[in-house]
């Protein structure tokens, strides 16, 4: 990403962003010391910590928000700074392609836009009211339930921030969210292959113990059970009853049998036109959320659709009709009522096989972008791609897809 200066930070020695050389941090005593965003950011999350105990064992040690050089106060002056120089890589972020940003960018350039939109709902919201005469505050967001299974085991390689923000794109029920949701799991698995690990991983990915399922518990175990929720508070008990209401709401509504994917191919014409190892096929979609669950197979370049009902976790054929008939009232449930065409992975080889792409999985984008044309326009683009360059595809972010998703979330 541009941005970058001729001038290193003088705390991590990593360049500087032009953001930060136009944003200096305006230290109380004049002194001229500044820093970069990820200093800053590190200071805050420092200063927020719980005292330090030091090498003797006696005193405790508390990070505060003071300049690194004259140890002035900067906890009135760190929050603005950090706020403005965000908005300001944000800002020019905008005009750059998602596929061509990592996962952290991704982050901070859709985080700006929804802050920004957010803001102009606050003002518009607050003027109505002055006009009303009205002094109600707004709603608090729905708080945000971390579904780990969205994320394809890379919950221990991620923060709770992280997990949160894919948590909300993937449950969204748009087909773009989830398909930027499948580019940054794809960021973090790249990243998680190099050996980079968040500094402040999710103390879920730590916690969370998973225990073998069991038909049933014994006696003994039931009484410890129950004794152990006697002595809960009613805020525990209650919190442990939204927990069981949320496992039994995901039980209800098992994930679909194909998971959104993005992918990067780095161009190789060594292997003639079928190089990166995939081929094409033109298909339907009978717009129903059921094709979720319905495997697709590929023979003799024809797409077979299995009439059986199948979950990715194995979930049998009637849990997912009771699903089905649950969420057949609820009135925002997305069906649609005419076919739509699509573009099906009929044959997998090289490049692609490791990749992870499948037979049967369907390309909903290319390079960031929704894939509207036919198979044969896809393999025509291919074609046209140079060698050395890369270019992404994702898989399964589609409208069935997409709904299943936001449906299992509504809990």
């Amino acid at each position: 990403m541009e941005g970058k200066v001729d001038q290193d930070c003088p705390l991590c020695l990593e360049a500087m962003d032009s953001a930060d050389v136009d944003h200096p941090v305006p230290c109380p005593t004049k002194c001229g010391f500044n820093f970069c965003l990820k200093c800053i950011s590190a200071l805050i999350r420092s200063s927020k910590d719980a005292p330090l105990e030091a090498s003797d064992g006696n005193i405790a040690v508390k990070v505060k928000q003071n300049c690194p050089q004259c140890r002035a106060d900067l906890s009135q002056i760190v929050d603005k700074i950090l706020l403005v120089r965000r908005q300001t890589i944000a800002a020019r972020m905008k005009a750059i392609p998602d596929s061509e940003l990592t996962a952290s960018e991704l982050q901070m350039k859709h985080n700006f836009c929804k802050k920004a939109s957010s803001v102009g709902n606050a003002n518009d919201s607050k003027s109505t009211a002055t006009t009303s005469g009205s002094s109600k505050s707004p709603k608090k967001d729905k708080e945000i339930v971390i579904d780990e299974k969205l994320f394809g085991g890379l919950e221990l390689f991620m923060s709770d921030s992280e997990q949160k923000y894919v948590t909300v794109m993937m449950t969204s029920g748009d087909t773009d969210q989830v398909a930027k949701a499948a580019q940054i799991l794809a960021s973090i698995s790249e990243m998680s292959l190099k050996g980079m690990i968040p500094p402040r991983l999710s103390p879920i990915a730590h916690t969370t113990t998973h225990y073998p399922s069991r038909g049933r518990y014994s006696r003994a175990e039931m009484t410890a059970s129950r004794a152990l929720a006697m002595t809960h508070s009613a805020e525990q008990r209650k919190e442990e009853e939204r927990k069981a209401a949320i496992r039994r709401h995901r039980a209800q509504h098992p994930l679909p049998i194909r998971m959104p994917r993005c992918v990067t191919f780095y161009s190789d014409k060594k292997h003639g036109k079928y190089g990166y190892g995939l081929i094409f096929l033109d298909d339907e979609w009978d717009g129903s959320i059921s094709d979720a669950f319905r495997r697709m197979t590929v023979h003799n370049a024809k797409i077979e659709h299995s009439k059986k009902l199948q979950g990715r976790d194995g979930e049998k054929e009637d849990a997912i009709e009771r699903m089905l008939s649950l969420e057949s009232s609820i009135k925002n449930a997305t069906i649609h009522s005419t076919p739509r065409h699509r573009v099906v992975v009929g044959k997998v080889r090289a490049q692609a096989g490791q990749l992870g792409i499948q037979k049967g999985d369907v390309v909903t984008h290319f390079n960031g972008e929704a894939l509207t044309g036919t198979a044969e326009d896809l393999e025509a683009t291919l074609e046209n791609i140079g060698p050395g360059e890369t270019f992404s595809i994702c898989v399964n972010a589609e409208p069935a897809i997409a709904e299943t998703l936001r449906l299992r979330s509504l809990c």
